[in-house]
């Protein structure tokens, strides 16, 4: 059985519990988890992807992304015009 269908039947049969039942399910549920050793493929390792990028050649990494940034907030707002402005939605520039 597909892992997306098994998922979508679980959820299902646990919507038609009693809500005394659900903490027992809850527990149920992390035990078998904590018995469950994980594989090498849940790991994601991170470290050095972006080494040898090219941002070790930029001098102030911050203050060059706050300049795109600010740039890129000054070419939306042209693009919509005043009267339409997403300054209030987005943080300091």
């Amino acid at each position: 059985m597909q892992t997306a269908i098994l998922k979508t039947e679980i959820y299902k049969e646990i919507s038609l519990l009693r809500e005394d039942k659900l903490s027992e399910v809850k527990d149920f549920i992390e035990f078998i988890l904590s018995r469950q050793k994980p594989s090498k493929k849940d790991v994601v390792q991170l470290k050095g992807i972006w080494a040898d990028k090219g941002f070790e050649k930029i001098g102030n990494l911050e203050k060059e992304l706050k300049s795109i940034q600010k740039m890129t907030m000054q070419s939306i707002i042209k693009a919509k015009g005043p009267s339409r402005s997403i300054l209030p939605l987005c943080g300091p520039l």
